[in-house]
């Protein structure tokens, strides 16, 4: 192989792990999905960025240095160990879609102390990780744009559902915890 196909090769691989992760069966709760639309929308984003950028990185003949890839890998890296903490304070009511379940229990420990919505903040390190490993940034601006037209779709439909479960403790928590970017810490 050649050496410059590794930083595609290190895209694919982490494409095909998220992928698998995906599509992983775990045991949990199901509850009524509100929608799936934001579902599919996320996932094309991923795939605009690792597909897109991945084609970017071939026919730009741009070689990133051995620095910017190891960066690159560690907020690859930094996405997925982030998503795992997630799983794991959810447990059982873990969820791909905006779904409230019965007994769903409000979670504000592990990554959920420092924001209320710390899965989106792996999307964004998700789409950022390929992006410096490939340095295709003309990639990533449609991969970042998708994403955030998701996730405002997300959070319109995820917030009300999570005050109307869980009321005035969730409101207070939204107004002392940051939505998705962890900027303050916790009290």
């Amino acid at each position: 192989m050649h050496l410059a196909l590794l930083p595609v090769l290190i895209v694919v691989l982490a494409y095909l792990f998220r992928l698998k992760e995906v599509l992983a069966k775990r045991d949990v709760v199901a509850g009524p999905q509100q929608e799936k639309l934001t579902f599919a929308l996320f996932g094309l984003a991923v795939t605009v960025m690792c597909v897109g950028g991945s084609l970017e990185y071939l026919f730009s003949h741009f070689y990133p240095s051995l620095p910017q890839v190891l960066a690159g890998i560690l907020v690859i890296v930094a996405s997925f160990r982030l998503r795992v903490a997630c799983i794991r304070s959810l447990g059982k009511f873990w969820s791909l879609h905006v779904e409230m379940r019965d007994g769903h229990e409000f979670v504000k420990t592990g990554p959920f102390r420092w924001m209320r919505h710390p899965v989106y903040f792996s999307m964004i390190l998700e789409l950022a990780g390929p992006a410096i490993v490939l340095g295709a940034w003309y990639a990533f601006i449609p991969a970042i744009v998708l994403f955030a037209v998701a996730l405002s779709m997300r959070l319109a439909l995820e917030e009300p559902a999570l005050i109307a479960k869980f009321g005035e403790a969730y409101v207070s928590y939204m107004k002392a915890t940051p939505s998705f970017i962890p900027y303050r810490i916790p009290r």
